[in-house]
């Protein structure tokens, strides 16, 4: 994948970048069918693993993880699709596959309290999550917040691992919308946090 100066200068100085427009509309389309996959398997008790959240509107799925081996399209889309390409070209080097999730943040749908996802794993001090959003997050539907120019490393938390109180006040944090086709790469120490979908069902 190749990427602008300007995409590069993100990722050097705040952790994070946003690609506009990497998938067409016929890749979101299918993503869309293969995710409603998930959506039956966590019906029928199928394979992965399926989380669902207590929302306004009643339970909600919200969470589809350990897919890629069961799902055999999904699972090349993550290890050697846009994905995989975005994190090798930020990185140097091919990108492996760590974990694969699909949130689905439905109205209601709960947010995130600010944090960085390097304490989340005990067994890896340094990775890169890709986002491929299947339909627009704005402000109003709880889109990821980021802080630019934070690269420092671990930030001192709470028990459970959100920033503490001081910490997160003092970063300039800034949302970022993105559309369906875009795609999204975060440090994991990048500070970052969302708000509840707030979006009419």
């Amino acid at each position: 994948m190749d990427l602008d100066q300007a995409a590069r200068t993100s990722w050097i100085d705040n952790g994070w970048v946003h690609v506009v427009g990497s998938l067409d509309l016929d890749d979101i389309e299918r993503l869309l069918d293969v995710v409603g996959d998930l959506v039956a398997w966590a019906d029928s008790d199928g394979p992965g693993l399926h989380h669902f959240e207590q929302t306004d509107h009643g339970p909600a799925i919200a969470r589809a993880e350990r897919f890629a081996d069961d799902h055999a399209e999904l699972g090349a889309f993550v290890r050697s699709g846009p994905p995989a390409a975005l994190v090798a070209a930020l990185l140097d080097e091919p990108a492996v596959l760590f974990k694969e999730k699909v949130n689905y943040k439905q109205p209601g749908g709960a947010g995130f309290a600010p944090h960085q996802d390097a304490a989340a794993y005990r067994f890896v001090d340094h990775h890169v999550s890709v986002m491929v959003p299947l339909d627009a997050a704005t402000v109003d539907s709880g889109c990821l917040w980021f802080a630019p120019g934070h690269r420092e490393g671990a930030m001192e938390t709470e028990p459970g691992g959100r920033l503490t109180e001081a910490e997160a006040g003092r970063l300039d944090w800034r949302p970022l919308e993105v559309e369906p086709g875009d795609l999204v790469a975060f440090d994991s120490y990048a500070p970052h946090h969302s708000d509840t979908n707030r979006s009419a069902p």
